[in-house]
């Protein structure tokens, strides 16, 4: 990674703008019914916000509107948004605890670790599916959007070794 781009941005490292297209792709991952409440948390463009379907209800919080996800404490069906990667385990809990369903997050892959995975699955929240893709404004890094759903089932095995 080039460290002059990141000087150089315009927006704090934390504050990356998701194309409209990729939030789409992202909203269509979820099997949303429509009577499912969802939040978008981080609502910075409201490029996931803007694009839930009509049909539902929804909300949003972003801080730099004086709405802090980490203060909203009302129970969701579904949370889908791409969160400040610097936060991501204390967002990860907060997703756990207010989420009737599930939430689907836009994660670095470095950030898909077994102690995230396992924290959340002890909290009943399982991987249900992992999308790969790349957006070449945020320099190229390959990133993930990840679902979580509760009570699911684990579409693979946690092994960590040390080599």
């Amino acid at each position: 990674m080039n460290k002059n781009l990141i000087k150089k941005k315009k927006q704090p490292n934390d504050v990356i703008y998701t194309p409209i297209e990729l939030s789409k792709n992202c909203i269509e991952t979820i099997e949303i019914n429509e009577n499912d409440f969802l939040l978008d948390p981080f609502f910075g463009d409201g490029s996931f916000f803007n694009n839930f379907p009509q049909k539902n209800n929804k909300d949003w919080c972003e801080i730099e509107k004086n709405k802090d996800f980490f203060n909203y404490n009302e129970k969701v069906d579904w949370i889908i948004s791409n969160p400040p990667f610097s936060k991501l385990t204390n967002i990860l809990i907060k997703c756990s605890e207010i989420c009737n369903k599930g939430f689907g997050l836009i994660m670095l892959c470095t950030a898909l670790t077994p102690k995230r995975i396992n924290l959340l699955e002890s909290k009943g929240f399982f991987i249900e599916k992992i999308n790969l893709f790349t957006v070449k404004s945020w320099f190229g890094f390959p990133c993930f959007f990840v679902v979580f759903k509760k009570n699911g089932k684990s579409i693979f095995t946690i092994k960590s070794t040390s080599y």
